[in-house]
C-alpha cells in the first residue's frame, strides 16, 4: 500500500514505474528487467504484464465498455483465435459485470462504474503487477457489494504484486493480506515498512 498526503508523488511514483516519467536518477526494476535498458518491444511486452487502473480511469469515452475492456488484449497480446472473448467471459463471470454494459457507450456510465470497468480492464491482462492509482471506497464496496474486495483479494492470492494508492482505511480490508506500507512525503519514500504473511 502507498500512503501519504495529497501532491506528495504517488502518483507520479506509478507513472514513473510504468515509464510514463523518467525517473531523475537511479533505475526502474520492473518484474526483474531493467525498464531503461529494454527496446520498444521489449517495453511492450513487459508492460502487458502489468495492469493498471489510472487515476482519472484512462477510458476512452468514444468507445463502449467492450472496446475498453478489450483493448489491452488487442493492444499488447498475439492471442489466437477467440481467446479475447474467451477472456471476457471469464471476466464478466467472475466479476459480476452486467453483460448488458458491454455495448453500452461508456458516457452511459457514472463515476464509479466507470472506475469498475477500469479495473476489470486491468485485469483482463491477468496481470503480474497491479498499479492501482486512487482506490477510494465509493470503489471498493459500491458495486455489487464486496465485488472489487473479493477480486482484489484473489488477485493477491494468486500471488499477483498489487500496489494501490488508497483513499480509504485499507487495513480494515487488506490487512491480513498486505506485504507492507510505502510513505511518501515531498516526492521521497520516508517509511517502507515490510511483514511476513502466510499468502
Amino acid at each position: 500500500m502507498l500512503v501519504g498526503p495529497d501532491k506528495c508523488g504517488k502518483s507520479i511514483l506509478l507513472k514513473t514505474i510504468l515509464g510514463l516519467v523518467d525517473p531523475r536518477g537511479g533505475e526502474i526494476l520492473l518484474l526483474g528487467e531493467r525498464l531503461r535498458a529494454l527496446g520498444r518491444a521489449g517495453r511492450r511486452r513487459l508492460l502487458a504484464r502489468v495492469g493498471t487502473v489510472f487515476e482519472e480511469d484512462g477510458l476512452i469515452n468514444a468507445w463502449t465498455v467492450y472496446d475498453n475492456l478489450t483493448l489491452p488484449l488487442v493492444y499488447h497480446d498475439d492471442l489466437p483465435e477467440g481467446a479475447v472473448e474467451r477472456r471476457l467471459d471469464d471476466l464478466v463471470r467472475s466479476s459480476g459485470l452486467p453483460r448488458e454494459w458491454l455495448h453500452q457507450p461508456l458516457t452511459r456510465l457514472h463515476r464509479q462504474q466507470r472506475r469498475f470497468v477500469a479495473l476489470l480492464r486491468a485485469l483482463i491482462v491477468e496481470p503480474a503487477l497491479l498499479l492501482i492509482d486512487g482506490l477510494d471506497s465509493e470503489t471498493l464496496h459500491g458495486f455489487a457489494d464486496g465485488t472489487v474486495e473479493t477480486l482484489l483479494r484473489g488477485q493477491l492470492r494468486k500471488g499477483t504484486a498489487v500496489v494501490v494508492q488508497p483513499r480509504f482505511d485499507w487495513k480494515r480490508s487488506f490487512g491480513d493480506l498486505a506485504l507492507g506500507t510505502l510513505v511518501m512525503e515531498n516526492g521521497t519514500l520516508v517509511e517502507p515498512s515490510r511483514r511476513e504473511h502466510g499468502v
